[in-house]
């Protein structure tokens, strides 16, 4: 059977889009899905991080991957991209998606190397996605009990700040974009209280008004990312910021009737705003947004 390698690289959301492509891809076609994590390993995160001048992202796929899927030894990308290995090279910023599936069409081997986020490209497939991703760990007692006596006029609400201040390419959502989110959901949401996940608990609780209703998820274990994505995609009303993490977690919620918020500009570069188009799903409710960075 021929393979379709999956190169795998930044952080969980964009690691979920790489391997939903590849799957679609490798389903549709009967190819065998390998995953490359090769730049999770040791020598590829210490130069990372000194490009990047940060820590470099994890491969935390396998926390939510409830099925078995051949993984590539870190070191064999070298001999499967130097010409030992016969394989086609199907990279996102020199193909399309419609070249890649011509590709594929044919008995070859293939390699992904890309973000590809376009939920068109996989949307075939969700429900089978909705299935694989499951949490993989031991859930926790806060996770448990939340998820328990969660109630319909509870809505999650995801506060992307951190990394996103200081990356020209993204930019973190201003105050106005979740005041303005908060507001929607007040006009359409009989006495709303919200629940926050956020990395920076400190700009909350200094821009959130008294006035509003809501709690900070206390985030107390190592897998505590990965909780909250769950935790959110089981609410029936969802605010997210413009990250790719927060973009799965409401993809992932089969609520019905759901409500979905998001900002209707994801990044600050124009380029990647051009790029990814189908970015932002034709259900959700889009907000006017601005983005912001650390000067």
């Amino acid at each position: 059977m021929n393979k379709i390698y999956l190169e795998l690289r930044s952080g969980l959301g964009n690691q979920l889009f790489q391997f939903s492509f590849g799957y679609s891809l490798a389903n549709g076609f009967n190819k065998e899905l390998v995953l490359c994590p090769s730049y999770f390993d040791s020598s590829w995160k210490f130069l990372l991080k000194k490009l990047l001048g940060r820590e470099a992202r994890t491969f935390r796929l396998p926390l939510l991957v409830s099925r078995p899927f051949k993984v590539m030894p870190p070191n064999y990308w070298k001999e499967l991209l130097n010409g030992s290995a016969s394989v086609q090279i199907m990279d996102e910023t020199k193909v399309d998606a419609s070249t890649v599936r011509k590709i594929c069409a044919e008995p070859n081997d293939v390699y992904l190397r890309g973000y590809w986020q376009d939920e068109k490209y996989f949307s075939t497939y969700r429900d089978d996605l909705t299935e694989i991703f499951q949490p993989k760990f031991d859930l926790s007692e806060t996770y448990k009990a939340t998820l328990n006596t969660l109630k319909s006029n509870v809505v999650g609400l995801h506060v992307r700040r951190g990394d996103f201040l200081t990356n020209k390419a993204f930019g973190a959502c201003t105050i106005d974009y979740y005041l303005a989110a908060i507001r929607e959901v007040q006009n359409t949401i009989s006495d709303p209280a919200f629940l926050v996940f956020t990395n920076n608990k400190a700009w909350v609780k200094t821009n959130f008004p008294e006035s509003i209703s809501y709690k900070i998820y206390p985030s107390d274990n190592v897998n505590s990312d990965v909780e909250e994505m769950f935790l959110m995609s089981k609410m029936k009303s969802l605010i997210i910021s413009n990250s790719t993490f927060s973009w799965w977690s409401a993809y992932l919620n089969r609520v019905p009737d759901n409500l979905i918020i998001c900002p209707q500009r994801w990044y600050l570069s124009p380029r990647l705003e051009t790029r990814t188009p189908g970015l932002i799903s034709n259900g959700w409710k889009k907000i006017n947004n601005s983005l912001e960075l650390v000067r």
